[in-house]
């Protein structure tokens, strides 16, 4: 299915996002809960020429597995609706995996599922999606459920939530750039997960740069 998606408008394809030294510290305006829950200073990342991202991946989550899970690898369907797996601060608008425009600004990003419906048929290769929600400085809800996170996320387009593609990962000792197919880009990351089978680590690659061929 991977094989339905474009990255390109017109003829010209996405660079290769770049993972570079600088950091950032997460914004003092962010509420106390959430800047405990992700890394104390943000990795930045090159989207494209002169456009930044900084990615601050969750500290430590929950993850639903048994021990045969976790000797398999953990995948993504481990984690509950709502959950945090990081957070990200653009300094200039992006797109997201709808083609949507994501205005610069601070949002928490959350695990969600793709509904199950013929308007979503065939748009992405995968149900497992990384919900971007804005960052308010007063409120901050851990784990929203589907219907919150929907909420939330709409209001930064007016149209629909803000997504991006989660895909399984390989066990990354640190942030890396992964190609899905030409003109994909993906971060992949793993995180510490505390499930009723002792702790694990869950890898995983959140696409930063492409879209499907469904975007309008």
């Amino acid at each position: 299915m991977i094989a339905l998606l474009v990255t390109s408008v017109g003829i010209s394809l996405p660079i290769q996002p770049v993972i570079q030294q600088e950091t950032k510290s997460a914004p003092g305006s962010w509420p106390m809960l959430l800047k405990e829950s992700v890394t104390e200073t943000g990795r930045q990342i090159e989207l494209k020429n002169r456009e930044h991202a900084w990615f601050f991946p969750v500290r430590k989550s929950r993850a639903m597995a048994e021990k045969e899970q976790i000797n398999n690898g953990l995948l993504p369907d481990s984690l509950e609706v709502g959950t945090l797996i990081g957070c990200m601060v653009l300094d200039q608008n992006h797109g997201d995996f709808r083609g949507q425009t994501i205005p610069a600004g601070s949002y928490s990003l959350h695990f969600g599922l793709q509904p199950v419906s013929d308007d979503h048929a065939e748009t992405a290769p995968t149900r497992h999606f990384a919900i971007f929600v804005p960052i308010e400085s007063n409120h901050f809800d851990p784990k929203p459920n589907q219907e919150k996170l929907f909420k939330q996320s709409t209001m930064i387009t007016s149209k629909h939530p803000v997504v991006m593609p989660i895909l399984p990962g390989t066990q990354a000792k640190s942030l890396r750039i992964a190609q899905i197919q030409s003109g994909i880009w993906a971060l992949e990351y793993a995180f510490p997960v505390e499930t009723p089978a002792g702790m694990a680590v869950l890898p995983l690659k959140l696409v930063i740069a492409g879209k499907s061929t469904a975007a309008k």
